[in-house]
């Protein structure tokens, strides 16, 4: 077993110990946090795969989504021809950020 040392804000652990139950000691609950911590670190399967972490899945995102009404027209504003213009002129030719690594 390997021992490690780390540094914690005295008012962060003296609000952690005042949410634990009486005769809980804040040590073995510290020490039980970060185990837990690092098995679920590692036994992730995202984490081997590169895909980033807390992505939901289609299904996931779609029981999200059902609680909103669907968009419609109505919900954007209009562009005005000015504003429509300017936007062609910046953004022409040019790729979204983060959508190249896509393309």
């Amino acid at each position: 077993m390997c021992t490690f040392n780390i540094a914690l804000e005295d008012q962060l652990v003296t609000q952690a110990k005042s949410t634990l139950p009486d005769g809980v000691s804040f040590h073995l609950w510290l020490q039980q946090q970060v185990v837990e911590l690092l098995k679920a670190q590692v036994n992730n399967p995202c984490r081997r795969t590169g895909v980033q972490h807390h992505r939901l899945t289609d299904e996931q995102l779609a029981e999200q989504l059902a609680q909103y009404a669907p968009l419609s027209k109505n919900d954007f504003p209009d562009l005005s021809t000015k504003d429509y213009a300017y936007n062609m002129r910046t953004m022409s030719g040019r790729v979204s950020k983060g959508i190249e690594k896509w393309l």
